[in-house]
């Protein structure tokens, strides 16, 4: 019987199986630097989102901001001008067919002496949606409104257009030479005889206000009618009638102009003051407020001066002149140095964002300062408009 040799296995040849992977330790350990890892990232992440959203809204605030100034530097550029008649010049009178209180009055003679009845004017924001009709509307501060004319419309003929010996005429109706693009236009068109529709006849020296109904008819797109008991008449005169009679050389039509600027807040739950604007419309009445910048701050948002040119050597010709300025809390009659102001600072007072639409709280801008010069204010630029 064979007997089997048992076989050697060398030292090198015995492989010993061991278990491979992590410990319980070792693993938790690469859990806890993985959470962090990820908690930061995430972190990160959601910080800069919040830095950039809180930099979009910084940013549409102040393009707020930055859209109302130019608004507002328009309107005020243009206040109390109405073809070459500025209300600023003492030589020139303005009729009006609204009160010296209503929101549109413009100054009835040289001897009213009333600051607002210039083309710029100030009232209590209660006063205003009084006055102006405006609906649904909470006024949290004064209200701020300019009055100039927009559009010019050439005055074909008159009618009757054959001068008195005198060299005046009393005239009962206008044809005029309107583009129905035009603003003059835009008020022309307006078909419904009920509404006011309001339009502005001027000359370098007279400036006269008319509503439909009570001051005018319209006859067709290029024609009114005046009516016979329009007080004053209107008159046309060749001769040096003074501010009694309208120039035929300069003597136009225009859109009448109102732009309102009040602090205050639709009437709705939760609603946060802004700074809103009112348009005057074709067929006079006073547009829904349009939201030019949000959450202004409730006391004193919207603060103004106004400031007039004060100087000694502003007469016509005067070399040199030096102007001085000085501001004023209110609208103000200097005696010698014109009745509008050459200049209007307001402050606009932004609160905290956090109220605004996207919940971001964007900080508090402080007093965003609007300084807005006023055409014919400045005595000294326009040295021929007014004296010492």
């Amino acid at each position: 019987m064979l007997r089997q040799k048992p076989s050697r296995i060398n030292a090198g040849q015995l492989k010993i199986q061991t278990q491979s992977g992590f410990s319980l330790i070792e693993f938790l350990v690469a859990s806890i630097i993985s959470m962090i890892v990820l908690i930061a990232a995430g972190s990160t992440y959601f910080t800069t989102q919040q830095l950039n959203r809180v930099a979009t809204e910084r940013l549409n605030a102040q393009q707020d901001l930055r859209n109302a100034a130019n608004l507002i530097v328009r309107d005020a550029r243009q206040a109390g001008t109405f073809g070459c008649a500025n209300l600023a010049d003492p030589a020139v009178v303005g009729v009006s067919a609204y009160g010296v209180n209503h929101p549109l009055g413009i100054r009835l003679a040289e001897s009213d002496n009333q600051p607002n009845n210039f083309g710029v004017h100030v009232m209590t924001g209660a006063d205003f949606v009084t006055r102006s009709g405006v609906a649904n509307f909470n006024a949290a501060g004064n209200a701020l409104i300019f009055v100039y004319g927009d559009g010019f419309a050439a005055v074909n003929s008159l009618t009757p257009n054959t001068l008195t010996a005198s060299g005046t005429v009393n005239v009962t109706a206008i044809q005029l030479n309107v583009n129905g693009n035009d603003a003059v236009g835009q008020v022309m068109d307006n078909g419904n005889a009920g509404a006011a529709a309001p339009l502005v006849l001027s000359s370098c020296n007279r400036v006269q206000t008319l509503q439909r109904g009570g001051g005018y008819t319209r006859a067709n797109n290029n024609r009114i009618t005046l009516n016979p008991a329009l007080n004053p008449a209107v008159v046309v005169s060749t001769e040096n009638a003074g501010a009694n009679a309208f120039q035929p050389g300069s003597l136009s039509v225009s859109k009448l102009v109102g732009s309102a600027y009040v602090v205050g807040s639709i009437n709705a739950t939760g609603a946060v003051n802004g700074l809103y604007r009112f348009n005057l419309g074709t067929d006079g009445t006073w547009s829904a407020p349009q939201l030019l910048v949000s959450d202004i701050a409730n006391a004193n948002g919207m603060a103004m001066q106004f400031g007039y040119v004060q100087s000694v050597n502003c007469t016509p010709g005067a070399v040199n002149p030096n102007e001085q300025f000085q501001f004023h809390g209110q609208l103000e009659t200097i005696a010698g140095y014109g009745k509008l102001p050459a200049l209007i600072r307001i402050r606009l007072n932004v609160a905290s964002g956090q109220n605004r639409a996207a919940g971001v709280d964007v900080g508090r801008i402080h007093e965003y300062v609007i300084d807005a010069a006023v055409r014919g204010g400045n005595v000294c630029a326009n040295r021929g408009m007014g004296g010492a």
